[in-house]
C-alpha cells in the first residue's frame, strides 16, 4: 500500500493534470448550474455578512477596522472574522472591476472565490489518496471529490464565507502530515495549522489533530523527531504572525475565546517552540522516554498558558457569550445543533451526510483485515481524522463537510483494497464497487432509504424561507427612507447587504443587545413592543412570517406583535407599507 511516487517526481505531473482537468470540469458544471442563482440570492447570512465586510474593506476601512457601524447602532458591531478572507475577495474584485464595472466585479468575485478553493481541496485529497494506496487511490479520490454532494456544498458559487477556506486548509494540513517525510511538509504543516487558527477557531479540533500527527510521529525518534521540531518552529512563528495580522498592537495581549488572540496564538507558539527546542537538545531526543517526557511537558505548558490567560475559554469559543441570547437564538441555530437534534427537521440531509464517512471507515477496516501492514502512519492519521469529524457531527452538525472531505481518500484506498482482494481485472468489474462506494451513490441511497421509511421527511438543507432571503424581496425595503430596522435575526445580514438601512440585529454572538431587543419587540405584546421600539429608536419593523421568535411558549407567541402582524392585525402605532403588503417581507413604519 506504500506509493512509489513522490510529490516532486516527474510522474506526479500526470496526477496534477488529472486534478486540473477534474477541477475544470467541476468548475464549469458549477458555473453552468449556479451562476444564474447569484442574481437571485446572496446565499446564507454568513455570505451576506462577508459581502458587507468586503465592501467595507474596499470602501476604505483599515486592515484592523472590523467594525460595522450600521449594525446594532449606536455601539455598532466588531466582527471576529479574519480580514484575510476580505483581502482575497477584494483582490478578485479589483482585478475584475476595470473590465466588468463595480456590479460585475462583485458578481465575478462571488462566482470565482469558492471555485478557486475547490482546486487545492481536490489536490489535497488526491495527495492523501496517493500516500494511502498509490496512484489508483489518488485517481479514485479525484473522482469521488467531483461527485461528493455534501462535500461540495461549501464550494458552490456564492459561498464567500470562510468555511471553504477552512476545509481546504484542514485538508492541506492533513496532506502535510501524511507526507511529513518530504522536505517542505513540516514547514507547510505548521503554516497551514496557524492559518486555520487565524481564520477561525472552528477548526481547532482538526488543527490539534495535525499537531498530534507530527508530534506523536516524532516520538519514533531520529528524523521524525527532527521533523516534529521543524513543524513546531514554523507553527510558532506562523501563529504569532497570525495574531499580529488579526488584531491591532494594542490588543495583542488581550485574550479572546472566539478568535485568535494571545491565549490561542501564545499556546501554539509555546508548544511549537518547545518542540523545536526539544528536537535540538540531545537529552530530550536520544531516548523514547526523553521524547515522551519532553512532549508531555511541552503540552502541559501550552495548555497551562491557554487556561491561565482566560480560564473561561476552556468551555469553548462561545464561553463569554451573553447567556440571554442562548435560549432565544444560539440554541436554535440549525448548523450549531447536534446530529441527533437535527433529525426531526432534516433527517434525510443529516443521515445522508453521515453515511459516506461511515462507509469510508468500513472500507478502511477491510483494508486492515486484508493487509495489516496497511495500518501505516498515514492510514492512522486519516482514520482518526474521519472519526473526529464524525464525532463532532454528533455535537455540531455543520462539521459534516469536513467528514465528507476527510473520508474521500480513505474510501478511495478502500476501493483499491477491494479490487485487489477480489482480484478484479476487468474495467467493468472494477467500476461496480467504485460506483457503489462513491459518495454520490451512497448519499442518494441514504436519502431514498429515509424517504421510504418516513415519506414526509425533508431531503435537503434548503430553508423553507428561501423567499425571505431572495434578493428581489429586499428591493421595496431598500426604496424606503433610511432608518433603523428591527427584523428577525435571520434576515439581518441580508438587510445590511441589500438595503441602505441600519439594522438592530443579525445572527452573530457578539450582538447580544441587538438580538435581545429585537426578540423582545417581536415576542412582546403590541403595547410593550411599541415601548421597546420607541426606546431603541426603531424606524421600521420588517417581518418574515416564517421566522417566528424562538424560545417562547405558544401562549406567549399567540399574544405577540409577531403573531398580530402575521394575522394582519396592525397596531395603531405601525403603518403598513403597501409596496410590501404581499410579502414575503412585510415592512411597517413606526409612527410614534
Amino acid at each position: 500500500m506504500t506509493p512509489t511516487t513522490r510529490p516532486c517526481e516527474p510522474d506526479q505531473r500526470s496526477l496534477w493534470l488529472w486534478v486540473g482537468l477534474a477541477w475544470l470540469a467541476l468548475a464549469a458544471f458549477h458555473i453552468w448550474t449556479g451562476a444564474a442563482g447569484l442574481d437571485i440570492r446572496l446565499g446564507d447570512s454568513d455570505d451576506a455578512m462577508r459581502l458587507v465586510e468586503a465592501r467595507a474593506f474596499l470602501s476604505g476601512h483599515g486592515w484592523y477596522d472590523m467594525s460595522i457601524a450600521r449594525l446594532q447602532p449606536p455601539e455598532g458591531y466588531v466582527s471576529h472574522w479574519s480580514r484575510l478572507i476580505d483581502a482575497g475577495l477584494a483582490g478578485l474584485y479589483l482585478a475584475a472591476r476595470p473590465f466588468a464595472g463595480p456590479a460585475g466585479a462583485e458578481w465575478f468575485m462571488r462566482l470565482v472565490w469558492p471555485l478557486l478553493w475547490l482546486l487545492p481541496a481536490m489536490a489535497a485529497v488526491a495527495l492523501i489518496g496517493e500516500k494511502l494506496s498509490g496512484r489508483r487511490a489518488a485517481l479514485i479520490a479525484i473522482a469521488f471529490a467531483a461527485v461528493a454532494l455534501p462535500a461540495q456544498v461549501q464550494f458552490l458559487p456564492g459561498r464567500i464565507d470562510h468555511h471553504n477556506v477552512q476545509i481546504t486548509l484542514a485538508l492541506a494540513g492533513l496532506a502535510a502530515a501524511v507526507w511529513q517525510e518530504r522536505p517542505m511538509a513540516p514547514a507547510l504543516g505548521g503554516i497551514f495549522v496557524a492559518l486555520m487558527l487565524t481564520i477561525g477557531l472552528e477548526t481547532v479540533p482538526f488543527a490539534a489533530l495535525v499537531i498530534a500527527a507530527f508530534a506523536l510521529t516524532g516520538l519514533l525518534g531520529g528524523a521524525a523527531w527532527k521533523r516534529a521540531g521543524r513543524f513546531g518552529g514554523w507553527l510558532a512563528v506562523s501563529s504569532l504572525a497570525g495574531l499580529a495580522i488579526s488584531l491591532p498592537p494594542d490588543r495583542w495581549l488581550a485574550p479572546l475565546c472566539d478568535q485568535i488572540a494571545i491565549n490561542t496564538a501564545g499556546a501554539a507558539a509555546l508548544g511549537g517552540t518547545g518542540l523545536w527546542l526539544a528536537s535540538r537538545i540531545d537529552i530530550a531526543s536520544r531516548t523514547l522516554s526523553g521524547r515522551l517526557v519532553s512532549g508531555a511537558v511541552i503540552a502541559a505548558i501550552a495548555m497551562a498558558f491557554f487556561a491561565a490567560a482566560q480560564p473561561a475559554c476552556l468551555a469553548g469559543p462561545f464561553a463569554l457569550v451573553d447567556p440571554a441570547i442562548k435560549p432565544i437564538w444560539l440554541d436554535l441555530v440549525g448548523e450549531a445543533k447536534s446530529l441527533p437534534a437535527s433529525l426531526p427537521q432534516n433527517a434525510a440531509a443529516a443521515l445522508s451526510a453521515l453515511v459516506f464517512p461511515l462507509a469510508a471507515l468500513v472500507l478502511a477496516g477491510l483494508m486492515i483485515r486484508r493487509d495489516r501492514k496497511g495500518a501505516n502512519i498515514a492510514f492512522i492519521i486519516m482514520f482518526a481524522a474521519v472519526l473526529v469529524a464524525i464525532a463532532l457531527m454528533f455535537a455540531m452538525i455543520r462539521t459534516y463537510s469536513y467528514a465528507a472531505w476527510f473520508a474521500i481518500p480513505l474510501a478511495a484506498a478502500g476501493v483499491v483494497a477491494l479490487w485487489d482482494g477480489l482480484a478484479l481485472e476487468q474495467p467493468w468489474a472494477k467500476a461496480v464497487p467504485a460506483v457503489m462506494c462513491s459518495p454520490l451513490v451512497l448519499t442518494l441511497l441514504a436519502v431514498m432509504a429515509v424517504k421510504a421509511v418516513a415519506p414526509g421527511t425533508p431531503s435537503a438543507h434548503a430553508s423553507p424561507n428561501d423567499a425571505c432571503l431572495a434578493t428581489a424581496s429586499y428591493k421595496p425595503i431598500a426604496a424606503l427612507p433610511r432608518g433603523l430596522v428591527a427584523a428577525n435575526v435571520n434576515i439581518g445580514a441580508h438587510l445590511l447587504a441589500l438595503t441602505p438601512h441600519d439594522v438592530l440585529s443579525a445572527p452573530y454572538h457578539r450582538l447580544s443587545r441587538g438580538i435581545v431587543v429585537t426578540h423582545a419587540i417581536m415576542a412582546s405584546a403590541p403595547d410593550e413592543a411599541h415601548r421597546l421600539a420607541r426606546d431603541n429608536g426603531v424606524d421600521w419593523i420588517v417581518l418574515c412570517p416564517q421566522y417566528a421568535p424562538g424560545g417562547i411558549s405558544d401562549e406567549v407567541l399567540s399574544q405577540s406583535l409577531f403573531e398580530a402582524l402575521k394575522d394582519g392585525r396592525t397596531p395603531s402605532w405601525l403603518r403598513k407599507i403597501p409596496a410590501t403588503a404581499k410579502g414575503p417581507l412585510m415592512a411597517y413604519k413606526v409612527e410614534s
